[in-house]
């Protein structure tokens, strides 16, 4: 015997990390994403969960939370903000509202929580020396535009965005210039 006038609840959903996709590159080159992703929950007006990994010297492209699309990232996520949660690795973010000139930077260990607010250009490299994870959460203002220029690693360099040439690792805290709109994934290994 229910209440006729209660609104219907939806029972709580469990998702298992292991029984969802695994996208971006290696596992689904027509995702956009830059860096393989598994995206747990999307709620509608509300925002993402997923978990992203990360390979020792794997790097994100620059991403955009900005109200006004300026161009100079290949994702643009539109006025939103962003959640970091590291479950495993360590990582270096870059960030600033130079696309160019990402020059601020701290370091995230497995614990440590970071958000992201509207108004910064950001990338990410697992700086470790072992593969990582982290948890993030994107929010979903109703009315967002959002653009990814990267789509798939086939046609991730367009006219506007080249092939980034073939790098080395990089050092524990050595700080390298960027090559303005290149997604930073490492495709292979010397």
């Amino acid at each position: 015997m229910g209440d006729e006038g209660a609104e219907q609840r939806e029972a709580p959903v469990v998702v298992r990390e292991g029984d969802v996709k695994m996208v971006g590159p290696g596992h689904d080159d027509s995702h956009y994403i830059s860096v393989p992703i598994r995206q747990l929950y999307r709620l509608e007006n509300v925002g993402n969960v997923g978990i992203c990994y990360m390979e020792p010297g794997d790097e994100t492209c620059v991403f955009a939370l900005e109200a006004h699309d300026d161009g100079t990232t290949p994702h643009q996520y539109g006025p939103c903000d962003e959640f970091y949660y590291i479950l495993e690795g360590e990582f270096t973010v870059w960030w600033g509202t130079d696309a160019d000139a990402l020059e601020d930077s701290y370091v995230l260990q497995p614990g440590d929580c970071t958000h992201y607010t509207t108004g910064w250009k950001y990338r990410v490299r697992n700086t470790g020396n072992v593969p990582g994870k982290f948890v993030y959460f994107l929010t979903s203002p109703p009315g967002i535009q959002r653009r990814f220029d990267c789509c798939a690693r086939s046609a991730m360099w367009g006219s506007r965005f080249e092939r980034p040439a073939r790098r080395r690792r990089v050092r524990r805290g050595y700080r390298r210039g960027r090559q303005r709109g290149l997604c930073h994934r490492v495709f292979s290994r010397p």
